[in-house]
């Protein structure tokens, strides 16, 4: 049985350096481990201006909504009679999702400001979006008091903004999505 060994004090002494063609593979590799690191940085901060955007666009819906609820708080107004909360946004749902949005949803709002919180009139969304033209958002509340829930209201909300929510298609038909959410306020 043969033994190979290497004899690296000779193999050593024999290598004067690298060969032009080890340059080149050295470099790259190099090149591609570069390239993979700066793709990955470039990827991380697009990946974190889009959470950070995200997280305004939350932050500014939830500015409307408390806005909202504590103008309702503070001067209950409201609309017909006596319902359940499931009637309360069943109702609401089917003014906004009807052929009349703008008198369903009055309110015009950007991230900074909101126009339209004195009342509901069909004139009222052309009226608020000559005032505040940058106000892209629609927002439309109800407010009732709730039969189950003695001394309490249903506040139902719907709000939308083009450039928050992406945007869904039906049938060929493009349109905003409208999100809504109730709140119970009061009660003994």
């Amino acid at each position: 049985m043969m033994k190979w060994r290497v004899n690296w004090q000779k193999f050593w002494q024999k290598q004067q350096g690298m060969t032009l063609i080890e340059a080149m593979v050295g470099l790259a590799i190099l090149a591609i481990f570069l390239t993979m690191i700066i793709f990955s940085f470039k990827n991380l901060k697009a990946h974190q201006a889009r959470l950070g955007g995200k997280q305004a666009q939350i932050r500014a819906v939830n500015t409307v909504v408390q806005r909202v609820k504590s103008v309702v708080a503070i001067q209950p107004r409201v609309s017909g009679g006596s319902k359940t909360m499931a009637e309360a946004l069943a109702d609401l749902q089917t003014a906004v999702e009807g052929d009349d949005k703008d008198t369903a949803m009055p309110i015009v709002w950007s991230a900074h400001r909101i126009e339209g919180l004195e009342g509901f009139t069909a004139s009222t969304y052309a009226a608020n979006h000559a005032k505040c033209p940058v106000c892209r958002g629609r927002l439309g509340y109800t407010f009732y008091p709730l039969t189950d829930f003695p001394g309490g209201y249903v506040l139902s909300i719907a709000i939308s903004h083009p450039d928050i929510y992406f945007k869904k298609t039906v049938n060929g038909q493009t349109s905003d999505v409208i999100i809504y959410k109730q709140y119970i306020i009061g009660g003994r």
